[in-house]
């Protein structure tokens, strides 16, 4: 992904409406958006998560990753984002 200055990891858990106004907060910044983007790691939410997503997904660069619940994760699910980022600068967000 050329042009990726920055990675933001938003792990989640059963928070959709949560993550859509994180999602809507980050799509009104003034900066280039196609310079950041984000990776939401869903920690096997049961909620409507990857709906939030999709809807964001015309609007910012994103990347989408569930792992299955098996208790309380974050950890993992932040991992999961590193490993997928495509920049040396990672911000979290959860």
């Amino acid at each position: 992904m050329k042009g990726v200055r920055a990675s933001i990891i938003i792990p989640t858990y059963n928070r959709s409406k949560l993550l859509d106004y994180t999602l809507r907060s980050i799509a009104k910044q003034t900066i280039d958006l196609k310079t950041v983007e984000i990776i939401v790691v869903d920690d096997g939410s049961s909620d409507d998560s990857l709906e939030i997503v999709k809807k964001y997904q015309k609007y910012l660069v994103l990347k989408y990753y569930f792992q299955e619940d098996k208790g309380y994760r974050v950890a993992s699910a932040r991992n999961i984002g590193i490993r997928n980022s495509r920049s040396d600068i990672l911000i979290f967000i959860d």
